[in-house]
């Protein structure tokens, strides 16, 4: 396969709400017509006593969040680093959360108001952060099959009530989103590997204690050494990125990595705000304005769904 390049801008959400003002909104506007209401109206009362246990009623905790249709936020960012104006061959969305419009198509939508013509808009979703990766797969084997010369993949996560935004010792969620795009010849960087390995307990994540989300961190931890150290044996790999899913996540694999004689970077800003599918390429962006990563050097990202499993992406620095 010919190589395939690309290029990542990631923003968080511009606006912050409070906790309290979060848990207030599970009594808004949900009644019997809504129909994210009418899904998940068993799970409602499990989710908020999850976020009330996790304490974010108290008022200093502030989330990133978007306000109001948080596609308007995609389009305008995408208008100002000119993707309206180039020719798009592939839009792929992908995401974890659902929207609260259940008649409104967001990739189809994007598409529309920046007059991509001759594109084909596609989601993927239901796989927790790991649709980011499975986003990737995708428009890696387009490349391969098709004449496709530039394509753009937005991951792009709204968490809304009856939603959760914390469940046990996992970081809170928060809204952000991603823009990487693709070309066959040029980008920030090159693209090795994209890979997942699947992994949950034989128990529905509604039905999980605290032990069963720890035990499911743990799992993940030996999964994602699993994966990165199959990824070494084949590429080098200098830098990893892992998404922020809980405190003990991060320090675990850490020490599990180290002893790889591998090094960790974590990011400083919404350090414990989990972003989900766009949470590696938040702090990639971060790592870029803090360290100088010098063109050949490679960096891992690893994404986490604890009811799903692991995704990585071996990315290496362009000239």
């Amino acid at each position: 396969m010919s190589k395939l390049f690309l290029s990542v801008f990631a923003a968080v959400a511009p606006t912050t709400l409070s906790g309290s003002d979060y848990l207030s909104s599970f009594s808004e506007g949900y009644g019997a017509a809504n129909p994210l209401f009418c899904l998940f109206a068993d799970r409602q009362l499990s989710f908020q006593q999850g976020d009330l246990a996790a304490g974010l009623s108290e008022e200093r905790d502030h989330i990133p969040a978007f306000r109001g249709d948080f596609t308007d936020d995609a389009v305008r960012f995408l208008a100002e680093h000119g993707h309206g104006k180039r020719k798009i061959d592939l839009l792929c969305y992908c995401h974890e959360t659902v929207g609260g419009n259940a008649g409104m198509l967001p990739a189809w939508k994007i598409q529309k108001r920046l007059g991509l013509v001759n594109c084909l808009p596609f989601s993927v979703g239901q796989q927790g952060s790991l649709a980011s990766v499975s986003g990737v797969e995708l428009v890696q084997s387009f490349f391969r099959a098709e004449p496709v010369q530039h394509a753009l993949l937005l991951t792009i996560d709204h968490v809304v009530s009856p939603f959760s935004r914390k469940r046990f010792c996992g970081f809170a969620k928060g809204d952000a989103a991603a823009w990487i795009h693709f070309t066959r010849d040029e980008g920030t960087y090159q693209l090795l590997y994209a890979g997942q390995r699947g992994c949950c307990l034989p128990v529905s994540m509604h039905q999980w204690t605290a032990d069963d989300y720890e035990r499911a961190e743990r799992m993940l931890i030996d999964k994602a050494l699993l994966l990165l150290c199959e990824i070494r044996k084949q590429q080098r790999i200098d830098w990893t990125i892992a998404q922020c899913v809980s405190r003990s996540f991060l320090a675990g694999l850490e020490r599990a990595w180290r002893n790889c004689d591998q090094k960790l970077f974590q990011r400083t800003r919404w350090a414990n705000i989990n972003f989900l599918g766009s949470d590696p390429f938040v702090t990639l962006q971060e790592m870029d304005s803090q360290i100088t990563v010098q063109a050949g050097e490679t960096i891992a990202l690893v994404f986490v769904s604890p009811d799903h499993g692991v995704g990585v992406l071996l990315l290496q620095k362009n000239n």
